[in-house]
């Protein structure tokens, strides 16, 4: 957010005439009737699901403390019924998930449990700050697909003052839930949405091969050719990923090959003996990054900043612990730390990489002038997918 939710609200409310309403929008996962169906069934992503599960329950778990206080919560009972739905959906197909049915159940509680620390945060930061709950009215609603083709949807929730009036104001929290605040993720992509959406400032790029093609036809012509060529070198190890997992018996003879690894497992082997993460790395955050930025240095530091969350578009809740244990809750508002960043991130800055390493990762920093502002770890996935892990474990001032 451009001011800190709980500051903005003090403000909002003590000005807030009869009539008129706010509106808090946070992050949230498809509807449950009409798309449960589209997420992550290809793959069955036990880290993305529990990740919807835990902003469906932070909203449905922020709207009955509300509705304790005292607060009118008009359509409280269906969103819990959309959290219900969804709960049930992970527990249902617990067996599909590679991870095995007592990891599923165990992941479902420490949502449970990461969301009402973050439910509890949200409502003490707003009742400590904001007076006369019971003149308000609450609407939770679900809105339509947001932001970057992130596949998220977002939940609404409208405070409105008693009376027919209203003018309407947008606030985003985002919600994160994690094991330990030493490794949060803040941003997930694929080499081709990063080089055409974060690189060349594409928009609508497309998916894939659509992407990349997209990335392509805005290049000069000999540029186009260059960057073709090289990109196709490296999918043609990137891409066997999947021939491999699918059959990997046909690669016996390779000296990468061991009777004892899945499919899965021998297609990272082959990528790693043929350094295909390392290639990528050198093509997308050496190679290309430094003809980009070059370019449009600003653009590509902004779509960096939102793509991570520290843009100040959004506040970031992160709730950390282990199942059973207490829950840290690191509120981006509340926090020393996040505002010192935000400030410094208001300034220039320049964004670095770390190419030298090995292995299937590499560092990026964000610095200006004389100090480094946040440090991110980018390891590669299967396939064509890396995250930005931060350490946010000092954050918690």
């Amino acid at each position: 957010m451009s001011q800190r939710l709980v500051a903005y609200l003090k403000n909002l409310f003590n000005s807030l005439d009869f009539g008129q309403s706010k509106t808090i929008q946070i992050p949230n996962p498809p509807q449950v009737a009409n798309e449960l169906s589209d997420i992550n069934r290809e793959s069955w992503n036990l880290t993305a699901v529990i990740g919807y599960l835990n902003e469906y329950a932070t909203a449905y778990k922020l709207g009955l403390a509300m509705n304790k206080a005292g607060v009118n919560v008009e359509d409280l009972a269906s969103i819990k019924t959309a959290y219900q739905l969804y709960r049930a959906y992970v527990a249902d197909n617990a067996p599909k998930f590679k991870e095995g049915v007592a990891k599923v159940n165990s992941e479902i509680q420490r949502a449970e449990e990461g969301s009402q620390a973050t439910a509890d945060t949200m409502f003490n930061e707003l009742t400590t700050e904001v007076v006369d709950l019971k003149f308000l009215d609450v609407f939770i609603t679900h809105e339509g697909i947001s932001a970057m083709g992130s596949g998220k949807q977002d939940v609404t929730i409208t405070i409105k003052k008693k009376s027919k009036e209203e003018v309407i104001k947008m606030i985003k929290a985002s919600l994160k839930l994690y094991k330990d605040s030493k490794a949060v993720n803040l941003f997930n992509v694929t080499f081709p949405a990063y080089i055409s959406k974060i690189l060349a400032g594409i928009e609508n790029p497309g998916k894939g091969k659509q992407a990349i093609q997209s990335f392509l036809d805005a290049l000069p012509p000999a540029k186009a050719k260059e960057y073709g060529k090289k990109i196709q070198s490296v999918d043609d190890i990137t891409d066997k990923w999947k021939e491999i997992k699918s059959n990997p018996t046909a690669y016996k003879k390779e000296p990468w090959y061991d009777p004892k690894l899945s499919g899965r497992q021998l297609g990272n082997a082959f990528i790693t003996a043929n350094k295909g993460y390392q290639k990528m790395a050198d093509l997308m955050f050496g190679d290309m990054f430094k003809y980009f930025y070059a370019q449009d240095k600003q653009g590509i530091n902004q779509r960096i900043l939102k793509a991570l969350g520290l843009d100040g578009a959004d506040d970031i809740y992160i709730a950390a612990g282990k199942v059973g244990k207490n829950k840290r809750v690191i509120s981006s508002r509340n926090s020393q730390s996040f505002k010192n960043l935000y400030e410094a991130l208001k300034k220039d800055f320049d964004i670095g990489f770390d190419l030298s390493g090995e292995k299937a990762s590499v560092n990026m920093t964000i610095s200006d002038k004389s100090n480094v502002l946040a440090s991110f770890n980018i390891p590669f996935k299967e396939g064509k997918t890396f995250t930005h892990m931060i350490d946010l474990s000092s954050f918690t001032d």
